[in-house]
């Protein structure tokens, strides 16, 4: 594998209240920029992704300048940067591609059926998802997915939106290992998965075959908020909240496993026995 190398420009603008880090993330070697890199500050809510042209702004709460900025992407070695080292001169920042390695995959041959795996039936107005054009940014949810003790190849993933009203909106997949508690850890994939939800309602499938994913057992799956578009309409939804606000929002279901929410790449997550989002995969 060429080893690629990220350039992370930083600018600095302090402000009475705030620190506003604006930069952008392009790849050294074709000078292409790099879109929904996370950007977040260490355990803390406060994080962002880059944009489609690598830009990113950041603001940083007057109480949190003294702490550590995490950059990160799937693939790659995560860097830790002290805010306290940031001037207001560029600062170029490198990111090493993660070395894998590859497991031998011995499939089952004796069955090569397609099956379903996960959530696949919806309760009537059980909903689960995102408020806000801002707040869910970073934001997961997903459920816990058993693939069963051989190999299998996921094939795609379906997941039911209840309903959005955002032009269209984009999302991270993630797929990660279990420690014995069932909790959530390391990424399995090894590239971005972003799925496109361009319509109102109903099923959203997305292929997953390009990317050649063998895994068995159990595994975490969860998709990221990484950005809406302009609302539909301006028409608001209440869920959960005093405040009406414009909505992404999963069908759910309960009584159906294991339930995982983050509310940001740097926040624990909840686990919620008994209820899960309608998502599910379909292996071989």
């Amino acid at each position: 594998m060429k080893l690629k190398l990220f350039i992370l420009f930083f600018l600095i603008i302090s402000n009475g209240n705030a620190q506003i880090i604006i930069g952008k993330i392009i790849d050294s070697l074709s000078q292409k920029p790099l879109a929904y890199v996370n950007i977040s500050l260490l355990k803390t809510t406060t994080g962002t992704v880059t944009n489609e042209e690598g830009y990113f702004e950041l603001d940083i709460p007057k109480k949190q300048e003294i702490g550590l900025l995490r950059i990160g992407a799937i693939g790659y070695e995560e860097k830790l940067i002290k805010l306290s080292d940031f001037t207001n001169n560029p600062e170029i920042i490198r990111l090493n591609p993660k070395p894998f390695q590859l497991e031998e995959v011995v499939l089952n041959t004796k069955s090569r059926n397609k099956r379903k795996v996960g959530t696949t039936k919806k309760d009537k107005k059980n909903i689960c998802g995102w408020g806000g054009n801002q707040f869910g940014k970073g934001h997961e949810i997903g459920l816990q997915i058993n693939l069963g003790k051989d190999y299998v190849h996921l094939l795609d993933i379906n997941i039911y939106l209840y309903k959005q009203n955002f032009k269209k909106s984009l999302f991270r997949l993630h797929i990660r290992e279990l420690d014995n508690n069932g909790i959530p850890l390391n990424e399995l994939l090894t590239k971005d998965i972003l799925l496109n939800f361009d319509t109102k309602s109903g099923w959203l499938n997305f292929d997953l075959k390009p990317y050649h994913i063998f895994l068995k057992g159990k595994v975490a799956v969860s998709i990221e908020w990484v950005k809406a578009w302009q609302p539909h309409d301006k028409k608001r939804i209440t869920v959960n909240s005093k405040k009406n606000v414009h909505n992404v929002l999963l069908a759910a279901k309960n009584n159906s496993g294991i339930f995982y929410i983050r509310k940001g790449i740097e926040m624990p997550w909840k686990i919620i026995i008994g209820k899960t989002p309608v998502i599910n995969l379909t292996v071989q």
